[in-house]
């Protein structure tokens, strides 16, 4: 595949004047605010004993986010359709390895010469292709193949910019009530219980269980579209209200990431105008797979909004 691509260079400076590549843009920075809602209810029974759940939890974060232009999004489903490098056949070429070898220090000689002009670095390469095609170590095609040179500005990768000081706030607000059965041999009997379990907790940087520092958008500004990946776990340190109680719960109900962050990466969402504020929602229903016997099933409202200057 090297030899085929240098070859095809060559061979392509035999036929073109000038070549220009793109250079990536500059940064764009700028700022992401997310808020997710979690609700969930539900009720059992069993044994004569009863019970419910009111799950009332919410995470949010604003962060500083800073963009690259680059001529991959990172993200395999949007760079899996970019076009091949080459598309067509390419002759076989009466190149050896030392004729390979020679290229590539002729390659490294003039990118040192030329630095960054490209029409330096062209006009060297096709004086070295002339000399190869005359002495019939590369023959140019009559139907060459095409040549999708990158594009180095159609994606605007997007990460956080200053992980260290970024921060999440996490809480949670649960309430529990039923009868259950209580009491000694003799005293059993059913008892009614109501408690609440909350608390509240601001996670600075990404080693702290949360995860709002992967944060990740794409901006693809050929399609005219932006997909983003959304984390929406963090812990919680909870105190139950009828004991001295503490727990470390997650605002998903599970510490894994697999099952809700799974959910939270879209693709192709329509840029709008100017291309500077993204903002849209998503609910999700049951977004960690819960089962009913661990907690109710919890629905989450994510609403995102990403600015770029």
């Amino acid at each position: 595949m090297i030899r085929k691509a240098l070859v095809l260079l060559l061979a392509s400076t035999c036929l073109t004047a000038t070549a220009h590549a793109a250079e990536p843009g500059d940064t764009r920075a700028g700022t992401i605010e997310v808020t997710v809602t979690y609700t969930g209810t539900a009720k059992w029974s069993r044994g004569g004993e009863r019970g419910s759940v009111v799950h009332d939890r919410k995470l949010t974060y604003r962060m500083p986010v800073i963009g690259y232009y680059m001529g991959a999004s990172g993200w395999k489903e949007i760079d899996d359709r970019l076009p091949p490098p080459i598309e067509g056949e390419l002759p076989e070429q009466n190149v050896t390895e030392a004729d390979i070898a020679d290229l590539s220090s002729a390659m490294a000689a003039a990118e040192a010469r030329c630095g960054d002009d490209e029409d330096c670095f062209v006009e060297a390469l096709k004086g070295k292709a002339a000399r190869m095609q005359a002495e019939g170590k590369i023959t140019v095609p009559a139907n060459m193949p095409k040549i999708n040179a990158p594009d180095l500005t159609r994606f605007l990768v997007i990460n956080p910019s200053d992980c260290a000081h970024a921060t999440a706030t996490a809480s949670i607000n649960d309430r529990y009530e039923g009868v259950r059965l209580d009491g000694g041999e003799g005293d059993a009997g059913l008892r009614p219980y109501a408690y609440s379990e909350t608390g509240t907790v601001t996670h600075t940087g990404d080693h702290t269980g949360a995860h709002h520092c992967r944060f990740n958008a794409v901006v693809d500004t050929v399609a005219g579209t932006y997909s983003l990946f959304v984390p929406v776990t963090a812990p919680v340190e909870t105190q139950r209200s009828d004991v001295e109680e503490t727990a470390r719960r997650y605002v998903t109900h599970s510490s894994s990431t697999v099952a809700p962050d799974s959910h939270t990466r879209w693709l192709d969402l329509k840029l709008p105008a100017g291309g500077k504020v993204m903002t849209g929602r998503r609910i999700i229903e049951n977004i960690d797979n819960s089962d009913p016997e661990n907690g109710a099933p919890l629905r989450a409202v994510i609403d995102w909004k990403l600015t770029l200057n």
